[in-house]
């Protein structure tokens, strides 16, 4: 679980923690009455198995988020968000930004025991060590003060802020995202448009 300013926000497949039982009794029951809105909003109902994050904000809401990658990325962004209203009795979906929100530390959310959600099902043991090498990509990733920088909250944000600090996020061999050193591809010079007089110039002299 994760502790998100007023939010708190816990994985679909994560692990029951023990010391926030009671917070995780209060989600499970909130996910068991928003299951009754899928006979009445179609797009709610094709959604439903593929959010992968629950919020409960302050009381007064719950939050049905899918984070793209989580369980792969060190900072999955969010895709598509659906808000319950506990005090009106409402589910309506809500628009996710251009450059949407990204999740850090979202290790704490994903099943540990298992192969994480978006992996699917893979052969052998594949799904070993996957959310151990996410983890280390993001306790880099704090070592070198990104998590501290308020950019870094959004997908583009955190890939500016890298990139000034000289890395790059790119996929690895193990399934994962590792750190990279960042290069920046290079302009190619602009080409010059001739002017009437070289054009003038070029037609005398039978070019």
């Amino acid at each position: 679980m994760i502790w998100d300013g007023p939010r708190l926000l816990a994985g679909r497949l994560e692990q029951s923690p023990t010391n926030y039982r009671w917070a995780w009794d209060i989600l499970s029951q909130y996910q068991a009455l928003a299951q009754h809105f899928r006979r009445r909003l179609a797009s709610w109902d094709e959604f439903w198995p593929h959010w992968n994050v629950v919020g409960l904000q302050t009381g007064h809401y719950v939050d049905f988020m899918r984070y793209e990658e989580l369980g792969r990325h060190p900072a999955p962004w969010l895709t598509t968000w659906w808000r319950y209203d506990v005090n009106r009795v409402k589910m309506r979906e809500v628009c996710v930004p251009t450059d949407p929100p990204v999740l850090h530390g979202s290790t704490r959310l994903v099943d540990t025991t298992n192969s994480p959600a978006d992996l699917g099902q893979l052969p052998g043991r594949e799904h070993e060590g996957v959310w151990q090498r996410v983890r280390a990509v993001e306790e880099q990733m704090r070592r070198l003060n990104v998590l501290g920088d308020w950019r870094s909250q959004t997908r583009e944000g955190l890939e500016t802020v890298l990139q000034r600090r000289g890395w790059a996020l790119a996929p690895d061999d193990n399934l994962t995202y590792k750190l990279v050193p960042w290069t920046r591809t290079p302009t190619p010079p602009p080409v010059a448009n001739p002017s009437r007089f070289s054009l003038i110039d070029a037609e005398l002299h039978g070019a």
